[in-house]
């Protein structure tokens, strides 16, 4: 296909590419389209406690389950870590082994707006339990702590309690609780369902909190901004090809001088015919014969002498020209030629 016409229609098929690639990425997109479903296995993993503070090393970053808990004074502490310390025997590191569960922990997690993420928690109660407690345990990563010790890991950032009916057996019970997040980056959720006395574990569920939905939402915004994002193409298309056609309908014109030190210029038609009007010379030159009303017919070609006379008592200086034009559908313009002894442009 010439390339020529390729040009005419080329932006407009890109603009409208563009524009269906963004339809596909963005219109199936649902309201909670970012959300995490999970449950936890037939198993209580092995997880770590860690008393800790922002002076010590930092929690390792591994695979295994852990949960920082920092001291009220300390900067990353919060309510509720002393007491858990004393639950566990105001150990530094409390490891809990695989066990079997006696519970299945079902979860939902959506973002019901920029800052609030909703969490639906199902418990299946496979076997009876007595003084059960449901722990909501928000941990964030990669904490940093400005001037002190390398980044924090597993820093117990919220934690929320429940107490599901006790005793209880073969029942299931739906819990929502939502939690505010400032930086939803670098957060995970863990479920602990336990033993309020003993510490039993009955079952556990770690997984990472979703990434919020970005971009407009709702079928209506994300439509707007498809549509707004179509015009913006298309009059960027519609600039491209405008300068596209001028491109390759205004004649190209060069020229330079011969051994013989005569101006020798080329004018070459684009696709658009060329009628030249006038040919114009700036002093100390003056033409020595006009050069005017000539017509090219479309990607034709011309080559013209430009006899020039130099002023009495001048200093000779660069030829500098000026070529009026009418182009076809372009309407009038001027062309600058330049010749010299050592370039012409």
């Amino acid at each position: 296909m010439d390339a020529d016409r390729a040009g005419a229609w080329l932006p407009f098929v890109l603009a409208l590419s563009l524009l269906s690639v963004t339809g596909l990425a963005l219109m199936p997109m649902k309201d909670g389209a970012h959300v995490t479903q999970t449950e936890s296995g037939d198993d209580v993993p092995r997880f770590v406690e860690h008393f800790t503070e922002i002076e010590d090393e930092p929690v390792p970053d591994d695979e295994v389950i852990r949960l920082a808990w920092h001291p009220l004074s300390d900067e990353l502490g919060i309510l509720g870590s002393e007491k858990r310390a004393e639950d566990l025997g105001n150990l530094s590191v409390f490891n809990h082994p695989v066990k079997d569960a006696k519970a299945l922990l079902g979860l939902t997690l959506r973002w019901s707006d920029d800052e609030t993420l909703n969490a639906t928690i199902v418990i299946k109660i496979t076997s009876e339990i007595e003084n059960g407690i449901l722990r909501m345990i928000l941990v964030e990563d990669g904490v940093e702590i400005e001037g002190r010790t390398p980044d924090q890991n597993a820093v117990v950032r919220q934690y929320e309690t429940f107490y599901p009916p006790s005793p209880s057996s073969d029942r299931n019970l739906t819990i929502h609780q939502e939690f505010t997040l400032l930086d939803p980056g670098g957060y995970h959720l863990v479920l602990l369902l336990s033993d309020f006395y003993t510490e039993e574990n009955f079952a556990l569920l770690s997984t990472s909190v979703p990434a919020p939905e970005t971009g407009p939402a709702g079928v209506d915004a994300k439509a707007s901004a498809l549509i707004g994002l179509g015009i913006l193409l298309l009059c960027l298309a519609a600039v491209v090809r405008a300068e596209w056609k001028r491109e390759i309908m205004l004649p190209r014109l060069s020229g330079s001088l011969d051994r013989e030190g005569k101006a020798m210029a080329i004018l070459r038609a684009g696709t658009g015919g060329v009628h030249l009007k006038e040919v114009k010379v700036e002093p100390p030159w003056r033409l020595a014969r006009a050069i005017r009303d000539v017509d090219l017919a479309a990607g034709s070609e011309r080559t013209f002498e430009v006899r020039v006379k130099l002023e009495p008592d001048a200093q000779p200086m660069p030829i500098v020209t000026a070529w009026s034009i009418e182009v076809e559908e372009m309407g009038g313009w001027v062309l600058d030629l330049t010749f010299d002894s050592k370039r012409s442009t």
